[in-house]
């Protein structure tokens, strides 16, 4: 499917896991500040599910963006969805506006950091991993091509007219 594999995948649900563990930490401080903002304990439960799955949807949407541009548009496809469905459950909606913001806010770094370690891993595991199916080195496109040195003569110096190589 779309040349992805199920370990990228994996990783990638791990990634909105992390994202969303993360925002929710920094969200359940910012409710516990004042009396006007704070919820029911099975709001951050449902935050937790419904915040990885739409999280992890939107990772497959933007997933070959750079990062600030990732980060951005996850931050609000995920507070955009989040609001939307509390709305419907029957928040007031100057609550669901004004968090709106917030999480928006609060979204922008929690994937900043997540997806700048995410892209750190998979930088260095697929530097390592040069191998092909075979289980050999892949060669460079210019594996033909050797460095000279100073001293060396190039083999077209060497050859005669006909194109044979000169003995010396």
């Amino acid at each position: 499917m779309l040349g992805i594999k199920f370990r990228d995948y994996f990783y990638t649900l791990l990634a909105a896991i992390a994202i969303i563990s993360l925002f929710t930490l920094i969200d359940y401080y910012v409710h516990t500040l004042s009396e006007e903002y704070s919820v029911p304990g099975y709001y951050f439960k449902n935050k937790m599910i419904f915040g990885t799955i739409y999280c992890f949807i939107g990772l497959l949407i933007f997933r070959n963006w750079k990062l600030i541009w990732k980060s951005l548009f996850l931050s609000g496809f995920i507070s955009v969805v989040l609001q939307t469905r509390y709305y419907f459950e029957g928040y007031p909606s100057e609550f669901v506006l004004e968090f709106l913001l917030f999480h928006f806010l609060m979204l922008i770094p929690s994937c900043l950091i997540v997806l700048w370690i995410y892209g750190k891993f998979f930088k260095r595991k697929n530097v390592k991993n040069k191998r092909g199916k075979n289980g050999r080195r892949k060669k460079s496109l210019f594996f033909f091509v050797k460095k000279k040195t100073l001293g060396q003569k190039k083999k077209q110096d060497v050859k005669g007219k006909n194109g044979r190589r000169k003995k010396r």
